[in-house]
């Protein structure tokens, strides 16, 4: 039997990035995968599944956290939230390394390490 929620969010991997997409908002949130993400990540600002368009609006709670190997990430304007211990212990990101992100009208101010 599918629950109510079954029907409304979906967990799918995209091109190695795991994604919760919201099939009624048509927006999606990228989430832990079942392997750790390695390397250089690029978050597109949307992605197509089922034949439907997802704006990726937002990285979810700890979603890349334990993720050692990852030395890069890029994130789209699109995104406009962040969730807590999104990038714990990501060792592979260079320490003391500053990064400004534009989310929305605002940017923030990273800092690595």
């Amino acid at each position: 039997m599918l629950s109510a929620t079954s029907a409304i969010a979906e967990t799918v991997v995209i091109d190695g990035i795991a994604y919760t997409l919201y099939a009624e908002s048509k927006q999606a949130t990228v989430v832990a995968g079942e392997t750790k993400y390695t390397g250089c990540v690029v978050i597109p600002e949307s992605v197509v599944y089922n034949n439907g368009t997802y704006s990726v609006t937002s990285i979810g709670y700890s979603a890349f956290g334990g993720c050692s190997s990852l030395a890069s990430i890029e994130i789209p304007n699109s995104v406009a939230s962040i969730g807590n211990y999104a990038f714990q212990y990501c060792s592979g990101l260079s320490k003391g390394n500053i990064a400004i992100i534009k989310i929305g009208e605002k940017s923030v101010k990273i800092v690595v390490g």
